[in-house]
């Protein structure tokens, strides 16, 4: 069952999108970004980047669709994060499930 988290973040630096489950890892299956100016975002957890910094340019949202096997899955016990290059209102959404990562 997928899980959905609202992105709602406008500070530069480290912004929490998913808290941290004990025992569990998040599987990120789609995402949905805009921002309110131009700026580049990372998704990581603790210091490891999912992604490379994604340039986002002002209200041109940034869609990606669903993916059964995820596009990528943190590590067991760990947040989900999305790194802010600058302080620019970053909104949207993450949809997720909670899997038991070996």
């Amino acid at each position: 069952m997928a899980l959905n988290a609202i992105v709602n973040v406008n500070a530069a630096g480290t912004q929490e999108i998913i808290p941290a489950v004990p025992n569990k890892s998040i599987q990120v299956l789609a995402y949905t970004l805009v921002a309110a100016g131009s700026v580049s975002v990372t998704f990581q957890h603790a210091s490891v980047a999912f992604t490379g910094p994604m340039p986002l340019s002002t209200n041109q949202p940034l869609v990606v669709g669903y993916m059964e096997d995820g596009y990528f899955i943190g590590a067991k016990g760990e947040n989900l994060s999305l790194l802010l290059g600058a302080g620019v209102e970053v909104a949207g959404h993450v949809a997720y499930s909670l899997i038991d990562k070996s």
